[in-house]
């Protein structure tokens, strides 16, 4: 799949092979670079088994799993009883060993799941990013067709990849991507030795008496994950804003050097594979993350001014973007890949937001002022994010078959969700049902009909133009339960004053009718929204409306 350094995949590469990761990866329903379906795979026929380990030499360059007995449209069509025992760890890991190179991962399991159509059995396997960057066949792979003819899928010394859906020998660009994914592993690595460093000063810290010992200066966005959400825990507990308000100006100061780079058009910053671009992707990356560990450890543990400080941080960064006409060139093409970037994780926080019920921050994030954005238009940093990252393309991929893709904010944001264990405590094992039913979707999607109903009221929107100014109705992609949040907000007083203060009943009914308009022209597309099924709200509209 062709894919851009904005996106990320909508599960997390984590190397679970538990039943709820099966359900993850069928709810996304179509083949892409890190995720492979197979409706049927039986290892003990030769030529299966060698095609299947050319196939995971191939994948061990970028690392993604495998579904068998589902079909490439994420279909459940269930595994064949015969191909089963195949996919035993240590039978599978027996099969590979016979070809892939020394050092190679692989993780498998069969799991017996239910998706509406009776149980049946799927089988998951994760291959692991090779840790030298690529596998090299160490005997060639040879098998005889159907006619009895000698065949040979790889030679010995061969180094294979992925092209849409083929494993293809690779190529200069392959070798620049297993170098660009080996560095940022190295830099990884460099990280979690660096928070090492600064778990020692903050026990220091929380220990000694003496000011001097204070970690200020060592709690920074470089830090690995583990440690810097360790170290942010522990200043909320102290209420130590200082570190915190320094690494925020720290890691905005970094956004700002690598968006500042001028490494060419948004097409050409996708494409490139050099190392200077995937760099900057991957810095990029980390430090929007950290930010956003921030925001959710806040949101969490209570402690609204860190949210807002971190809330603050990144509508700097958009409007800095927006204002500066040094950047609003051609060859700056991060511009657009950051303003995606910062939507998929506001919208993340957003879903977090739901699940907890913290409507004050559903609103906060709806209406959070970017400067700039309201001098031009009416907009909001939602719709203008939506509109310039579409427009730039970001949301084309191209499935391995080779068709068409069009990606959307709430999957992306899923993603991201997915990715980060601090965006979903309440949800450690998050994959647990499957499409409508995902919690983590349903969240983002009842947090993107908020957003719009926040915005369209504060506006007093009288048009479905008024409404589309200043929101898009994404959750209209998906079919699922997000419609729910509205019942619950008219049957709670206290969490509609917190969202739409004290609009009234015509304008809120007014809204929801626009919305729900808009929403259902915009879901024929993907047979997604067919209204709101709640009949107390559909009263709530027919008795308010003129």
């Amino acid at each position: 799949m062709s894919s851009t350094p904005a996106h990320e995949p909508p599960f997390a590469l984590d190397g679970a092979v538990t039943d709820a990761k099966v359900m993850e990866l069928i709810a996304v329903q179509t083949e892409l670079k890190w995720l492979d379906y197979k409706r049927e795979c039986n290892l003990g026929e030769t030529y299966e088994h060698v095609e299947f380990a050319k196939d995971s030499g191939a994948m061990a360059l970028a690392g993604g799993y495998r579904l068998i007995g589902v079909d490439n449209d994420g279909t459940v069509v269930g595994l064949a009883a015969s191909a089963e025992k195949h996919f035993d760890e240590a039978q599978l890991r027996g099969k590979l060993d016979k070809y892939l190179g020394q050092g190679y991962d692989v993780r498998s399991a069969v799991h017996t799941i239910d998706v509406g159509n009776g149980p049946v059995k799927v089988a998951i396997v994760w291959i692991a990013p090779h840790p030298d960057g690529f596998n090299v066949f160490r005997t060639s792979g040879d098998y005889s067709d159907a006619n009895g003819k000698q065949k040979q899928a790889f030679r010995a010394g061969d180094v294979y990849a992925r092209h849409g859906s083929k494993s293809e020998p690779w190529n200069q660009a392959d070798l620049a991507e297993a170098n660009r994914n080996r560095d940022a592993r190295a830099r990884e690595q460099w990280r979690a030795e660096n928070a090492e460093e600064f778990r020692k000063a903050l026990h220091a810290a929380t220990t000694a008496s003496s000011v001097i010992s204070d970690p200020a200066g060592t709690y920074n966005w470089q830090l690995d994950a583990a440690g810097f959400d360790a170290a942010t825990v522990e200043l909320m507990r102290r209420n130590d804003d200082i570190p915190i308000r320094t690494m925020l100006r720290s890691a905005q100061a970094e956004v700002r050097r690598l968006v500042s780079d001028p490494l060419g058009r948004v097409g050409v910053v996708v494409a490139d594979p050099s190392s200077a671009v995937a760099a900057a992707d991957d810095d990029l990356k980390v430090v929007l993350d950290r930010l956003t560990a921030v925001a959710a450890l806040a949101l969490d543990l209570e402690r609204p001014q860190y949210f807002t400080m971190t809330c603050k941080v990144f509508a700097e960064l958009y409007a800095w973007t927006v204002q500066d006409l040094t950047v609003q060139t051609s060859d700056h093409g991060l511009v657009p890949i950051l303003w995606l970037r910062i939507a998929e994780r506001l919208y993340a926080l957003g879903g977090l937001a739901v699940r907890l019920r913290r409507w004050d921050v559903v609103r906060e994030l709806a209406l959070l002022e970017v400067p700039g954005l309201d001098e031009r238009s009416r907009r909001t940093w939602h719709r203008d994010a939506l509109t310039q990252s579409s427009r730039a393309g970001l949301f084309n991929l191209i499935r391995p078959d080779g068709t068409k893709y069009e990606a959307s904010l709430p999957m992306l944001a899923r993603g991201i969700t997915a990715a980060l264990p601090v965006l979903h405590p309440d949800l450690p094992d998050p994959a647990d049902q499957v499409t409508e039913h995902d919690p983590l979707l349903v969240s983002i999607c009842s947090f993107d009909l908020l957003i719009a109903l926040v915005a369209a009221t504060n506006l007093n929107a009288i048009s479905e133009r008024d409404v589309l100014d200043v929101s898009y109705p994404n959750f209209s992609r998906f079919s699922g339960r997000s419609d729910v949040v509205v019942t619950r907000m008219l049957d709670d007083p206290q969490m509609r004053k917190t969202l739409v203060n004290d609009a009234s009943n015509a304008t809120v009914a007014r809204v929801l009718n626009l919305i729900d308009g808009i929403a259902a022209k915009e879901g024929q597309r993907f047979w997604g929204w067919e209204g709101f099924r709640d009949q107390a709200v559909k009263t709530f509209i027919s008795n308010h409306q003129p």
